[in-house]
């Protein structure tokens, strides 16, 4: 059963902040001073044991009231206690179906859901969608977060991960981890056969690890990630060798394999 109490904004806990743009929260400032403050824009549980009340609707309506008055009381709908795992798929829910907010704030959320023993199948079947859709959200804590957004939107959680477990050096992870975020289709993105070059060559040559780090990023530069090349080359100067000095023919131009 839903009631009316009105409660300061100070006690009401988020799960997310998100901050509008200026422009699109005073849209909502008119909006609210037209309908009036008296209305229950927001939706709250309440917790009894903890004497507190958690955020479940109406976040976009928050950062408005609370831009206009942080410490105002301001009506609110308040549902009764669920749990902290049911109040995260309400709040997710809506951001899935409504609201329009940083893939961050979707990643933080699932998380959290996962760090609770919740499993893909499970949020992905709450949340009524795919576990493909879960797995781009699936990034190693260790990557950045500076990475993560541009992570999800781009669906290189994949590559994030592995660039993550590599024994590399912080910079040199740092523009793996830039080239893996770019654009799917940009002529720069690091693929996946890229990174079985760099894990091929650490886990089967000695002395990488040795090298000066400037040393070791021209390398990877020039001999690892253009690997495609490098063998090109590499077979072009063994059929230029088999052609001109080993080749039995007179004329050099039979070459046929045994």
């Amino acid at each position: 059963m839903y009631k009316i109490e009105f409660i300061n904004l100070q006690d009401i806990h988020l799960f997310y902040r998100h901050l509008p743009s200026y422009e699109t929260l005073y849209k909502r400032l008119n909006f609210i001073k037209a309908k009036g403050t008296l209305f229950p824009y927001l939706t709250v549980e309440s917790n009894p044991t903890q004497k507190s009340y958690q955020l479940i609707d109406g976040y976009q309506e928050y950062e408005t009231l609370h831009f206009i008055d942080s410490n105002k009381k301001v009506p609110c709908w308040v549902a009764p206690y669920t749990s902290e795992k049911g109040q995260i798929y309400l709040v997710l829910k809506k951001l899935y179906t409504f609201d329009r907010v940083p893939w961050l704030l979707k990643y933080d959320l699932i998380k959290l859901l996962i760090d609770k023993g919740e499993t893909k199948p499970e949020v992905a079947n709450q949340l009524q969608i795919t576990p493909s859709q879960v797995e781009r959200y699936q990034i190693n804590k260790e990557v950045p977060r500076m990475y993560i957004q541009r992570g999800i939107k781009n669906n290189a959680a994949t590559k994030l991960n592995r660039i993550c477990k590599l024994d590399l050096e912080s910079e040199i992870k740092m523009k793996l981890y830039d080239k893996a975020v770019l654009p799917e289709g940009h002529p720069e993105r690091l693929i996946h056969d890229q990174i079985d070059a760099i894990v091929r060559m650490m886990s089967y040559t000695k002395g990488f690890l040795g090298l000066s780090s400037e040393n070791q990023k021209t390398f990877l530069n020039d001999y690892v990630l253009e690997y495609r090349m490098v063998l090109e080359m590499l077979w072009q100067d063994k059929i230029n060798d088999f052609i001109f000095n080993n080749d039995p023919s007179e004329d050099g131009s039979s070459l046929f394999l045994q």
